[in-house]
C-alpha cells in the first residue's frame, strides 16, 4: 500500500498519544497482596491430664480404634508408647496404677476397641485396672507388654509395634526432658520408635531392639550430662551410623530434633505442651500421629528463643495446645520467655 505524502507525513508525525513500534508500552497491573492466613488455635485440657488425654482422643478418634494404655504417672513406659500407638493408628490413653480414671473408663466405653494393649508390667498398671477394662469392653483381645525394666519393655514394644525400622531414637531412660520429645517427633514421624538407654553405658535389650529390627541409622537424643559419649560409641559400634542431637536446655534440644525430623508443610499443624511435665505432652503425640502436627514444648506461659525461630519457622496455620492452665497458658506459642 502507498501514500500519498501529506498522508504519509501525517501518519509517522510524532504524537505523544501514539505508540510506535520503537515506543516501550507499560500496562498498569494491579495485584492485592493474598489476606494472612488466621492462625486456629484450640486447646485440649480438663481437670486433670486423664481428662486432658482423653479430650484428645474424642477429638481424633472414631468408635472401633484401637487402644494403647500407658501410666499416667511413670514416664519410661509411657513415652515409648507415644510412637507406637502412632505408627498404628491407635488412641493412646492414660491410667492412674491401681484404678481406671472414670474419663478413660467413659471413652473406653465410647471406642469399643477390638484391641488393648497394656504398656508396662504390672507395678505400672495393675491387674485390677486389667479386670476393669474386662468389664467394660468384655469382646476387647486384652494383651501387656512388659518387660524386666524399662529398657526391655522399650525394646519389646518397638519390636510388637514396628517389626522393622531404618531409624530410631534413643533416649534418656533416667529423665524424661528430652524423651518427651523424641515421643513427641517419633509421633510425627510415624516410622521411628523410640528407644531408652541408661547414661553411662549402652543398654543389653536396646542394642539387640536395634539388631532385630535392622536399624540402619540412631540418633542419640540429650548430652553428655544425660547420655555418656561411652554408650554413644558403644552404639556405633552395633549400628555404625549414629549422631547426638543436645543443646543447652530440654527446649533447645526439642528445636533441634524437630528441625532435624520435620518438614514444613502448606498447612503446617503444631501441638504445644508444657517441657516440665510429660503427660499433656504425651497426650500430644496423638495429634503428631493424626495431623503430622510435631510437639514443641512451652515453658508453661512462654515458649524459649530456640522454640519461637522453630515454630515461626514451621509457620503453622493451626495450633493445638495440650493442658489447662495450670501447666500451659494458651498464648505460650507466641509469647517468647
Amino acid at each position: 500500500m502507498r501514500f500519498k505524502k501529506p498522508a504519509q507525513d501525517a501518519l509517522f508525525a510524532p504524537d505523544p498519544y501514539r505508540a510506535s513500534d520503537h515506543d516501550a508500552v507499560v500496562v498498569g497491573i494491579a495485584f492485592e497482596a493474598a489476606p494472612p492466613v488466621e492462625t486456629v488455635v484450640e486447646t485440649f485440657a480438663g481437670g486433670d491430664r486423664y481428662a486432658a488425654n482423653v479430650a484428645v482422643s474424642e477429638e481424633l478418634f472414631e468408635p472401633g480404634t484401637d487402644v494403647v494404655l500407658a501410666s499416667g504417672a511413670i514416664f519410661t513406659d509411657a513415652l515409648t508408647a507415644g510412637p507406637a500407638a502412632a505408627h498404628v493408628d491407635a488412641s493412646l490413653l492414660l491410667t492412674r496404677g491401681g484404678a481406671l480414671p472414670a474419663v478413660t473408663e467413659a471413652e473406653l466405653r465410647r471406642l469399643q476397641p477390638s484391641s488393648i494393649t497394656i504398656v508396662g508390667g504390672p507395678a505400672t498398671i495393675s491387674s485390677a485396672v486389667v479386670g476393669q477394662i474386662s468389664e467394660v469392653v468384655p469382646r476387647a483381645t486384652v494383651t501387656r507388654v512388659a518387660g524386666d525394666d524399662r529398657y526391655e519393655t522399650a525394646a519389646l514394644v518397638a519390636e510388637r509395634f514396628f517389626g522393622t525400622a531404618s531409624h530410631a531414637l534413643i533416649a534418656s531412660g533416667l529423665l524424661f526432658s528430652d524423651a518427651v520429645s523424641a515421643s513427641g517427633v517419633a509421633s510425627a514421624v510415624g516410622d521411628m520408635p523410640v528407644l531408652l538407654t541408661p547414661s553411662a553405658s549402652a543398654n543389653a535389650s536396646t542394642l539387640a531392639a536395634l539388631e532385630s529390627l535392622g536399624v540402619e541409622s540412631a540418633t542419640v537424643v540429650g548430652g553428655r550430662a544425660t547420655i555418656s559419649d561411652t554408650a554413644v560409641r558403644e552404639y556405633r559400634d552395633a549400628v555404625g551410623d549414629v549422631e547426638r542431637i543436645a543443646g543447652a536446655d530440654r527446649y533447645a534440644v526439642n528445636a533441634q530434633l524437630v528441625r532435624t525430623f520435620v518438614e514444613p508443610q502448606d498447612d503446617q499443624a503444631i501441638a504445644v505442651a508444657s517441657g516440665r511435665v510429660f503427660p499433656d505432652a504425651l497426650s500430644a503425640s496423638m495429634l503428631a500421629g493424626v495431623r503430622g502436627a510435631p510437639v514443641l514444648l512451652a515453658a508453661g506461659s512462654c515458649v524459649t528463643l530456640d522454640v519461637e525461630d522453630t515454630i515461626a519457622w514451621l509457620a503453622p496455620t493451626s495450633v493445638a495446645n495440650v493442658g489447662g492452665p495450670a501447666t500451659l497458658s494458651p498464648d505460650a506459642w507466641r509469647t517468647g520467655c
